[in-house]
């Protein structure tokens, strides 16, 4: 049997003592994400992140696209200690939490230009796998832009609708096949839908799903137009007959 897998639990914000503690007893790990202005205690001083990051050793650890430009990820680790209360001037309050801080930079392959910065906290416990935090923290990103076009569709699809659930459930349709689209997009749907939102997107370019989700609602209001147009089910009138044309057989 294969060994058993451990929870991680990937949050906003470092949680609390009493948090950890049931986390620890069940034996789960935690990410956090942190704003550079945060300041944590490191070798006995105090430092906002961002000061402490740039006195790091950083190592490349892969590459990636952001922005549509070629990228090389840097990853620094430290050990840190997170206070429970807040740190006023350079003074290092008792007590706190034992983290890890990874520091997770994007830089432009050519210029050495940096596109992106994350600072995250995590269980001492995960300071082997700081690569992993960080990749797990570029998922936690997808998944949240995923939710946000599932929300989004079911604003949009489901207003106004009489029947509730049933438009919901509909509307969760649409943003599922949105969703579809805009992580495997063909060649030629994305941009169409684009044009139908009104919006003007580069070539080869992502569409992001909120447009995706406009332009489907446009297409899907164009059909509906079609589909019921006044005469369209209408018969076609019958072709006049020609006298002659009985008289003659």
């Amino acid at each position: 049997m294969s060994a058993a897998r451990k929870v991680v639990n990937l949050i906003d914000a470092v949680p609390s003592a009493a948090t950890l503690a049931r986390w620890q007893q069940a034996g789960e790990r935690w990410v956090a994400s942190a704003r550079k202005s945060a300041r944590v205690v490191s070798a006995g001083a105090a430092w906002k992140m961002d000061a402490l990051a740039d006195t790091l050793t950083f190592h490349a650890v892969g590459e990636d696209t952001v922005r549509e430009r070629d990228a090389v990820r840097w990853l620094a680790t430290a050990e840190v200690r997170v206070p429970d209360s807040p740190v006023r001037g350079k003074g290092t309050p008792d007590g706190g939490i034992d983290a890890c801080l990874v520091v997770a930079r994007l830089a432009d392959r050519a210029s050495g230009e940096l596109l992106d910065t994350r600072y995250l906290l995590c269980d001492p416990a995960l300071a082997q796998d700081a690569a992993q935090v960080a990749r797990w923290a570029l998922w936690t990103d997808a998944a949240e832009a995923g939710l946000r076009t599932l929300r989004h569709a079911i604003d949009h699809f489901a207003q106004d609708a009489h029947d509730a659930a049933g438009a919901a459930v509909a509307a969760l349709q649409l943003g599922m096949s949105v969703l579809r689209l805009e992580h495997a997009p063909t060649a030629a749907a994305p941009a169409f839908l684009a044009r139908l939102a009104g919006r003007t997107v580069r070539p080869g370019a992502p569409v992001p799903g909120t447009v995706l989700n406009e332009g489907m609602g446009r297409m899907l209001a164009l059909l509906d137009v079609l589909e019921n147009y006044p005469g369209r089910g209408a018969a076609a009138p019958a072709p006049a007959t020609d006298p002659t044309a009985e008289a003659v057989q």
